[in-house]
């Protein structure tokens, strides 16, 4: 297993067990939170991750303001959020294109594609690291 851990964010079981096993078969450590809430306690917590998959519809709290509140906080916002979308949504982007986004991708979108805009978003985080940004 790879040092590289992600946070998932998706209340759909049946969803998240499919990303789980990619991501685990993929040698990525994973936690997965079934909200907002979850994953944001385990961020407060100190538990920071690599790179966040977040669904935006969920109960308690979604997606949306999840990256509100990632964003709000000076120590959280480096890490990359790939945002899942059953379909991709204008308006969804629209609403989110305050914050710097690494990816919008959909959830029936083929695997290769998806590993492509992980390995972007983790591509763009160690130059981060290397250049003292993190």
């Amino acid at each position: 297993m790879t040092d590289i851990r992600i946070f998932l964010v998706e209340d759909d079981s049946d969803q998240a067990a499919i990303f789980k096993m990619r991501l685990s078969a993929a040698n990525y450590g994973v936690n997965h939170y079934v909200n907002g809430q979850f994953a944001l306690q385990a961020l407060e917590g100190g538990n920071i991750p690599d790179l966040i998959i977040t669904d935006l519809m969920m109960p308690v709290m979604d997606g949306f303001e999840l990256i509100e509140q990632i964003y709000k906080k000076e120590d959280l916002k480096k890490i990359p959020i790939i945002v899942l979308t059953a379909v991709t949504d204008i308006d969804n982007k629209q609403r989110l294109s305050d914050y710097p986004i690494a990816e919008f991708c959909e959830k029936t979108q083929r695997w290769k594609h998806f590993q492509e805009a992980i390995n972007k978003a983790l591509n763009v985080r160690a130059k981060q690291a290397e250049a003292g940004e993190s």
